[in-house]
């Protein structure tokens, strides 16, 4: 089963754009960031646009 399990995602309007700004709040808190702020901002900045 693991070697053919995969991620499926539905495809949404917006979600390429939520992946993006996922990741660069990812390199954020990786670079130092304080994670619940930024975690905060991303949740909001992904609602806005929703």
């Amino acid at each position: 089963m693991q070697d053919r399990a995969q991620l499926a995602f539905t495809a949404r309007v917006g979600f390429a754009e939520a992946m993006n700004a996922w990741a660069v709040a990812m390199q954020k808190m990786v670079n130092g960031a304080d994670v619940k702020a930024t975690l905060s901002n991303l949740a909001s900045e992904i609602r806005s646009s929703m």
